[in-house]
Formats: structure tokens, sequence, C-alpha cells
């Protein structure tokens, strides 16, 4: 245990032993109806937050995580393509390595590459997903989450009593199968899938054009969970609840590779595998104080083949495996300074991180890191006036010790409480540690690479009213990012080397807006995204927008409820990117719409109730890259069926 951390949790009991007024209390219950009660909760924050619940995702025929991210504003999704594909998630355009993503309040992390693989969650066990963009407004979130520029937060199903099944089926032999359990105590989740994923799709060659279809695409996933939560009231001064997860993934896919010319055949393949162990513990000491202890043990095994064919026909394959283990401790205390009106609040969170990473590649055999995290943070919030602020510390302990302060501030006033506006400004700075990947990866990392650094303003607005069956919502941002000392890869004489590069500059606007009238949902999103590298000029790159970043995206959705079934359609479209910094025809990817609908229906019998949905993907057949050479899939079907029993 390093010394930073020891001195950490000394100073969070001396901050705990200060608070000596206690008053009996309970735990707060909150109960959500629907959507708009959760948006509702956040419409005051500081920070930009969004919030796609289970309802939503089941009208509009959102299967997995990445789907609902796509219908999110600020945020683009990272598909390779295959319906195996692995996605990733960026939040404007600081990439998946500044997104944090958080599994019922305890954060997943992946200390070799950086990016969390969002394909491997699955929809059917969420309430709902929130995005926040900004620095955690939570009291008590993770200090280890707080550099990252946007947080993902996964919540698991919470309901106490509930039994069902889920089963589906869709085109290329895509099926999947669901199954939910609670009882008081203790919740239980499994899940299957399946795909060929051969998909067909045209390939161009010149003013050639064949039909292909997407070989060696192959998925097989299993993943099950079990969560145990429990209250515990007092007679005395303080109330306290226990929450623990236990979860397992495994999967075996084929890998189909980008497009390459004249070969149709592909030969990688990848096992993964990954557990995990949770548990939280909070305690409520009356109505000035209350503090949380999360651990966590995680263990992720992959294994990856490539095989290269030879002249002769013969395949040979070569086998890459990383084992990672972590082990976490965050420990957090939260202090009523004024009132239980919560008006002034001061909080300390200490988290501790202890990494190793193992591979068969002998360069990289080994690899030990320590990383220590804490974070004061200190929030004011009356009728008008929202304002947080925090310190960071930050310290790793590999080959060297590097620490750094860094600073946020966030401030949401509204002149007219009664007419719901509120206004947003908030400034923080951020540095992203560099990856085992980074810095050790076979043939291609760098050991004297720094932490990324950025700066990021932004100013927003957000106003709700009502008139009388008419309820609409919007929202606004502004922003700025300054990226320094990027982490990127060159090439170099005979391999490509990770280097920091110079700073990238990023300028952007973010609108959304939701309406409801009756039986009538809609949900609008423009993004505009101005991302320059100001790096250097060579080969005309100085001033050109970054890869993968479209000026122009938005997206769309429509549910409407009738008396015979709800109809759900979601669109999502984006201008042309490109996959290089040099701006060349063999790099431009075009712009492309894509159109999903979905007709769902309850039926309720005596002793049970079932939905049934009808889901079509991609209605327009539009082909269309997301990563260069890694085509998407044309129109698909499926149709499912949940049984509550």
């Amino acid at each position: 245990m390093s010394k930073h951390f020891v001195g950490s949790i000394f100073g969070l009991y001396v901050f705990m032993l200060c608070s000596n007024s206690y008053a009996q209390t309970v735990l707060p219950e909150v109960s959500v109806a629907d959507s708009s009660a959760i948006r509702r909760a956040y419409l005051s924050t500081s920070s930009l937050v969004q919030v796609v619940t289970s309802a939503e995702m089941q009208r509009l025929g959102l299967q997995n995580v990445a789907d609902a991210l796509r219908l999110v504003n600020g945020v683009a999704v990272k598909d390779y393509g295959g319906l195996g594909g692995m996605k990733t998630v960026s939040v404007r355009n600081l990439g998946a390595e500044h997104t944090g993503v958080l599994y019922d309040g305890i954060p997943v992390s992946n200390c070799q590459a950086g990016q969390i693989d969002i394909s491997r969650f699955s929809s059917d066990n969420l309430h709902s997903l929130r995005m926040g963009i900004g620095a955690p407004t939570d009291m008590l979130t993770p200090a280890s989450v707080e550099p990252f520029s946007g947080n993902l937060y996964l919540n698991t199903n919470d309901r106490d009593h509930y039994k069902n099944i889920k089963l589906s089926y869709g085109s290329w032999n895509t099926l999947s199968a669901s199954a939910h359990i609670g009882e008081d105590v203790v919740h239980a989740f499994l899940h299957y899938s399946h795909t060929d994923g051969n998909y067909p799709f045209i390939l161009t060659n010149g003013s050639e054009q064949t039909r292909e279809h997407r070989n060696n695409s192959r998925v097989d996933a299993i993943n099950g969970e079990v969560n145990m939560s429990k209250l515990f009231a007092s007679e005395t001064n303080h109330a306290s609840s226990l929450s623990s997860k236990i979860y397992y993934y495994y999967s075996d896919r084929q890998l189909p590779g980008g497009i390459t010319m004249y070969n149709k055949d592909a030969h990688e393949r990848l096992y993964d595998e990954n557990c995990f162990a949770q548990t939280r513990y909070a305690i409520f000491f009356g109505e000035k104080l209350d503090a949380q202890v999360l651990f966590k043990y995680n263990h992720s095994w992959n294994q990856y083949f490539d095989g290269n064919q030879l002249n002769d026909g013969e395949i040979t394959m070569h086998t890459y495996r990383y084992r990672q283990d972590e082990t976490y401790l965050s420990l957090g205390a939260n202090y009523h300074v004024l009132s239980s009106a919560d008006k002034l609040q001061l909080s300390l969170v200490i988290d501790e991180l202890w990494n190793t990473l193992c591979t068969n590649i002998p360069e990289t055999s080994y690899r030990f890191r320590t990383t220590t995290y804490a974070s004061f943070r200190a929030r004011y919030h009356d009728r008008r006036i929202t304002a947080n602020a925090s310190l960071l510390y930050t310290n790793l302990n590999e080959d060297r010790n590097q620490s750094r302060f860094t600073p946020s501030v966030s401030l949401s006033i509204s002149p007219w409480p009664e007419k719901k506006m509120y206004f947003r400004a908030s400034w923080r700075q951020a540095f992203r540690l560099p990856t085992f990947n980074d810095l050790y990866y076979y043939r291609l990392g760098n050991h004297n690479l720094r932490p990324e650094r950025t700066n990021e303003i932004n100013l927003g607005v957000t106003s709700s009213f009502s008139f009388q069956d008419i309820v609409l919502s919007f929202t606004t941002d502004a922003f700025h990012n300054r990226v320094h000392d990027l982490i990127v890869a060159f090439p170099t004489t005979f391999a490509w080397k990770m280097y920091n590069y110079g700073k990238v500059d990023i300028w952007g606007v973010n609108f959304s807006a939701e309406g409801r009238y009756r039986w009538l949902f809609l949900n609008l999103g423009y993004n505009l995204n101005d991302a320059r590298n100001l790096s250097s000029n060579i080969s005309g790159q100085y001033s050109r927008q970054v890869p993968y970043t479209a000026r122009h995206s938005g997206h769309a959705s429509l549910v409407c409820h009738t008396h015979w079934f709800d109809v759900g359609y979601a669109l999502q479209w984006m201008g042309h990117r490109y996959s290089s910094l040099m701006h060349e025809p063999r790099y431009r990817l075009g712009s492309f719409d894509d159109h999903s609908i979905t007709l769902s229906r309850n039926i309720r019998l005596r002793y049970t109730s079932f939905s049934l949905s009808l889901m079509c993907k991609n209605l327009f057949d539009r082909q269309y890259d997301i990563i260069q050479y890694y085509p998407m899939p044309g129109r698909s079907f499926m149709v499912e069926v949940k049984f509550n029993l």
C-alpha cells in the first residue's frame, strides 16, 4: 500500500471524526415512474446529463448500449463493423480513452488499452443509462472517474419482485435469450447471444462492383450476474445499505477484419473472459454526514489468434494472451455543513488501484502499476444557484512516479426558478495517463510518453415548460476543448511508434429538444464539431479536421402510443469524415442516414403478460462505414417476445 494512500486514509478518518452532529434519519428512497421524471432530476445540474431509459430502448428497438448511445448528443460511437465488432464511445472528439464507464456506480476499467468495449453490456438488464459530460456532480462519485471528460452510468434493474424471459431472433441467424429473477434481497440475470454475422455488402473497386459477405463473423457470448442488496434501518441515529454484485462474461468471436481487395478470407479470432466482484456499503449518520466504501476485484483474460496465409495456402497462427487483474478500493465521506436542505456540502473521496498485466510477449511479460486518486469537492445549492468545485490529486507509481493536481469548477443559475430555465458554465482540467499498450505494446509502445493534458470550457442553457397537454424541453451547449501532448501512433522506418503529438483544438455546439403531447414523444439532436490538428504543418496536415470527426451530425426519435400498438422510429445521420489527416478522396467517408422502425404491443392475460416487438433496422438498406473498410450491416429484421412471469 502506497504512502499516499495511507496518508489519504488518515485524512479521511480525521474528516469523519470532525463531524459530530448527528440526527435520526432514514435512507432516501427514489421512485422513478418514467423517463420524464428522471430527466427533471438533472435539469438544474451544472454539467450536461442525458438519460435513456429501458422503456425507451424497448419502444425504439434498441438492442444494445451502442444503439442507445447513438441517440445521445455530444457522443460518437466507433463501430468496427460486424455484429460482433468492438464498439467504443467518445465524448466530444476526445477519444474513447477519455470516457469512463460505471456499472451500478463502480468504474469499469481496462488498464491495457484504456478503451471499454460497450458491446459486451446487454440492454436487457438495464434500468437506464446516463451520460454525464463534464465533472461529476454527485459528491461521492469515485475519484478515479473524475479525470474523464464524460462518464457513462449503466444502472441495472432495481425492481423488488420480477421474473421475465426475453427471446429474440433476426437476420443472419442472430438470436438472443435472457432471463431475470428478483426476490427482495437477491436479483439474478443470465443472457446468451449468437450471430453468424455474414451479412452482405457491396465492394467497389473503381468502376467494378461485386456483392460480398462478411466472412469469419460468428459470435457467441454469455454473461450473467447475481446482485444482492439490503437496507438496514436503525432506531438510533444512523442507517445503512449494502449492495454487492458478482459478474461473469465470456465470448468467442471471429473477427472479419477490414476489407482487403481480392482477399475474402479472414483468420482472426478472439476469446474474452471477464469476471468481477464488487460491493458498496453506504452509511448515513443523521442529516449531517454520509459515507461510503467501494471495493472491487476484477479479472480479465483474452486470447487473440492472428492467422497469416502463406503462398502455399497454409495458415500460420500467432497467439497473443493477455491477463489483467485489478484491486480497487474507494473511501468517501460527505458532510452537510449548513442544513438538511443540502445548501453547502463538502466531501473527500480517495481511490486506490492496483493493476497488473501479464502477457506471453517477452518485452511486456509482466507490468505492475499503483494509482492513487484523492478528490476534495465542495457544492452549494439553493433554489437559484448550484455551484460545484473540486481539486483532484493523481499519483501514478510505476517505473517512475508521476503526480498532478487538476481543478474543476461549474455553475448553474436559474434567474426564474418557476420558469425552469437554467444557465450553465464550467471549466476543468484533466489528463489521461498512458495505457499499458501505449507504453509497452510490442514494437509500438514508448516508455517515455507523457500524460495527455486537456482544458475544457462549456457554456449551456436548459429550459423546460408546459402548456396544457404539451411538455417541451431544450438544451444547448457550446464548448471548447484543447488537448496537449496528444498520444498518437506515428510510422517510423520499420514500424509504428507511440509519440506525444502537440495539440488538438476542438470547438462545438450540441443542441437537443424533447417534446411530449398526449401519446406522442419526440426527441431531436444536432451536433456541430470543429476539431483541428494544431501540431505541425507536415504534408499540409496543419489545421485539418481530425480523423473520424464529422462537422455535422444528429439524431431523431419518435414514439407514438395507440390503443393497438406502439410505433417507434429512430434516425441517425452523419456528415462526411476523413479517416486520415490527409484529406484526399481515398480517405473520405461519405455521409449517411440510418433509419429504424419498431412495432410493439403489450398483451395482458389472466395470470401473466407478454410483449411482442417487430423491428427493422437500416430501413432503406444504406451501406456505410463508421470506421473505414469496416462496412456496417444493411437492412435487418428481428422479432422479440418478452414474458412476464
